[in-house]
C-alpha cells in the first residue's frame, strides 16, 4: 500500500492522522502524506477519534469531499469496535452517533452485545434501551431509513446504503 493515488478526506483528532480514500474507494488512514494503514481491524483504534465529532459533522464532511461516498462498512466495524472497547468512553460515543442517526440496523449486534453486557454501567445500557425499545425504522425496496434522530432530523444516510 503506497500513497500514490490515496487522496485526504478529513483530520482524525489532533495527532497528524487523516482518513484518507484510494482510488478503489477503500479506506486508509494518512500520517505524514503517506498510507500508515488500512481503514480495517485493529487499525480502527486509530480512527476512534473520529467518534468526538457529531456523525452528522462527520457524514457532511466526507461527502463534501468525495461526493457519493458512504464508508458504509468501516463505519459499522468502527462502531462494533468502539462499542466493544472495555471502557465506557468510547461506547458512550458510539451510542451518541446512533442516538443521532446512524442507522442503528447497521450495528444492531453490536449495540445488543454492548447492552447485555452487566459489567457496563446502567446509564449507558439504559441508552441502549431505548435505542432498541421503539425502533421506527423502515426498509423497503433497499431503501434503508433510519428512526428520527435525537435532534428531530435524521442526521446520517438515507436512501441506499453502499457498502464500500
Amino acid at each position: 500500500m503506497t500513497g500514490i493515488g490515496w487522496r485526504p478526506v478529513m483530520a482524525i483528532g489532533h495527532h497528524g492522522l487523516v482518513l484518507g480514500v484510494g482510488p478503489d474507494g477503500s479506506w486508509c488512514v494518512i500520517e505524514a502524506g503517506a498510507v500508515r494503514a488500512p481503514a480495517t481491524g485493529r487499525n480502527l483504534m486509530m480512527l476512534l477519534p473520529l467518534l468526538e465529532r457529531p456523525c452528522a459533522q462527520v457524514s457532511a464532511e466526507v461527502t463534501d469531499q468525495v461526493p457519493g461516498a458512504f464508508p458504509g462498512r468501516m463505519w459499522d466495524e468502527l462502531l462494533g469496535h468502539a462499542l466493544g472497547w472495555p471502557t465506557d468512553y468510547w461506547p458512550g460515543l458510539a451510542l451518541a452517533w446512533v442516538e443521532d442517526g446512524y442507522p442503528v440496523e447497521r450495528v444492531q449486534g453490536a449495540v445488543a452485545a454492548f447492552g447485555a453486557d452487566r459489567r457496563r454501567a446502567q446509564p449507558v445500557r439504559a441508552r441502549v434501551a431505548a435505542l432498541r425499545a421503539p425502533l421506527r425504522m423502515t426498509s423497503t425496496g433497499g431503501q434503508v431509513r433510519s428512526r428520527t434522530a435525537r435532534n428531530g432530523r435524521n442526521s446520517w444516510v438515507s436512501g441506499p446504503m453502499a457498502s464500500a
